[in-house]
């Protein structure tokens, strides 16, 4: 069971310093998932890796045994073509980012009626920058066989047209604004939690309501449904559910005590010199 700690409120001192408890130290073993909702996100893997980026340039922590590895670029400094194999039961949608042809997995595509909701997490995942979404079908590993959700063109074409667009640049040349821009969104950080696809069965997730715990979905993007109280996830192990529990009662206990001091007038709250701030 992966757990990640995803806090919904604005402040989240008081949960970044109980990790260090829950976990033990503040060392490797976590990725940022920097998605475009804002919201922080703890997940603990044997193998994984801290990545120290910069906040603007993170990107979401993607588990191999789930969607396959991260797309990495080739010596010419194109996309790499041989992508995740999916069975011929389904297909499986891609983000392509129209300026370089740059692409990332979202999810299972089973049918046009996942189109809405896939489109809206790929530009979740990259915004401020225009994409694509586009579907491999099951049977083929190929980038190049994949096709546009909505038009059917063909990621070839595609990569064709930015070939010739390119043509004359000297190499490594690159668009400055061809890149994904974090932060330019409207996106609340509970919807991006419904559309974060690197959650797994029994991650937990801190709500303004408490701990929620994700059981899975047959859909995509998730619901409220998805998640269920801490109290009422009776397969979690006992160490992390006291754990967890521990991180709840600290955040309800903290969260009264900071609203109290925001709605005291200003003529009754303390200066940090110790005086009192003159009244309005």
């Amino acid at each position: 069971m992966g757990l990640v700690i995803a806090t919904l409120e604005p402040s989240s001192a008081l949960a970044q310093d109980f990790f260090q408890q829950l976990f033990g130290g503040g060392g490797g073993g976590y990725s940022d998932y920097g998605g475009a909702g804002g919201y922080q996100s703890y997940r603990r893997h044997g193998h994984a890796r801290r990545h120290g980026v910069a906040q603007q340039e993170r990107r979401a922590y993607v588990p191999r045994d789930r969607r396959g590895e991260q797309p990495r670029a080739s010596r010419g400094g194109e996309p790499e073509r041989s992508v995740y194999t999916e069975t011929a039961a389904g297909g499986r949608s891609y983000c392509v980012r129209e300026c370089d042809g740059y692409f990332f997995p979202v999810g299972l595509y089973s049918s046009a009626n996942d189109t809405a909701s896939h489109q809206r997490a790929c530009g979740r995942l990259c915004p401020g920058a225009r994409t694509t979404l586009y579907v491999m079908r099951g049977g083929t590993d190929k980038m190049e066989d994949a096709v546009a959700a909505r038009g059917g063109a063909t990621y070839a074409r595609l990569m064709a047209a930015l070939q010739r667009k390119n043509e004359g640049k000297a190499e490594g040349e690159k668009d400055k604004e061809c890149s994904c821009h974090a932060g330019q969104t409207n996106e609340s950080s509970i919807e991006a939690i419904y559309l974060d696809p690197t959650l797994r069965r029994g991650d937990a997730v801190m709500t303004t309501h408490g701990v929620e715990i994700f059981h899975g979905a047959s859909r995509y993007p998730y619901s409220k449904s998805d998640f269920r109280p801490l109290a009422r996830s009776p397969d979690l192990d006992e160490p992390i559910r006291r754990r967890l529990a521990a991180l709840e009662r600290a955040s309800k206990q903290g969260r009264p005590s900071l609203e109290r001091r925001a709605a005291r007038p200003v003529s009754e709250r303390r200066s940090q010199s110790g005086g009192r701030e003159p009244r309005d």
